[in-house]
């Protein structure tokens, strides 16, 4: 099979539970990467953004859509990491070069046993992610990944780097809208009989620190 672009190709994964009537979250957490990606970056004729996956599909079909990608970003919380685990697994196992990015409250901020019991994950991002995937994907394909806050990865010397957190996000306008900015207008295109359910970011964190709660995060 042969490649078809000079292009950084980009998988996204943040797979949602279908709702009533079969409607779909639009996938916000991944959106919001490609929407930092495509404001802030100086050439985006280097970035190839494939359709996100968003929904749960037969594995095999879910590698052949990422068969070409370079990079590969996974929102996970605890009702998609099983099958993202098991396909960020096989897109390892049929192409070892592709990097495979893990963010999403399903990843520990102590990851060094989660890399390990998980060998084909690269690196995970910890915290706020669309200027850390950024950082990452305008390094590419270097892995001088040293001055990069907030991720955790296993170095060429099967050491444990966790790098401190980056200052949370002061402004979220920093941050371009995924809707404004027509991101998920390809999805939408693709998937022309799909009804949708939009989330809609007005704030990020919260002061408190309830322990029942995943909001707050600890911030």
């Amino acid at each position: 099979m042969r490649r078809f672009t000079q292009s950084i190709i980009i998988g996204l994964v943040q797979i949602n539970q279908p709702l009533n009537m079969g409607r779909f979250y639009f996938p916000y957490s991944t959106g919001l990467l490609e929407a930092y990606v495509r404001q802030y970056t100086h050439d985006i004729n280097r970035y190839l953004f494939l359709p996100p996956l968003f929904k749960k599909i037969p594995l095999k079909k879910a590698l052949q859509e990422l068969f070409y990608a370079d990079i590969v970003g996974f929102s996970t919380y605890t009702w998609n990491i099983q099958f993202s685990l098991a396909l960020a697994q096989g897109l390892k196992k049929q192409n070892p070069h592709v990097l495979i990015i893990f963010g999403g409250p399903h990843v520990p901020d102590q990851a060094e046993s989660f890399l390990q019991q998980h060998p084909f994950i690269d690196i995970c991002c910890h915290g706020e992610g669309e200027k850390v995937f950024f950082d990452l994907l305008e390094g590419y394909p270097a892995k001088d990944w040293q001055a990069i806050p907030a991720i955790s990865y296993m170095d060429a010397k099967h050491q444990f780097q966790n790098h401190p957190k980056a200052k949370r996000l002061e402004d979220i306008n920093e941050i371009p809208s995924p809707y404004l900015t027509n991101v998920f207008q390809p999805l939408i295109k693709m998937n022309p009989f799909q009804s949708w359910s939009v989330l809609w970011e007005t704030n990020r964190g919260c002061p408190f620190s309830c322990t029942f709660c995943d909001w707050g995060s600890a911030v």
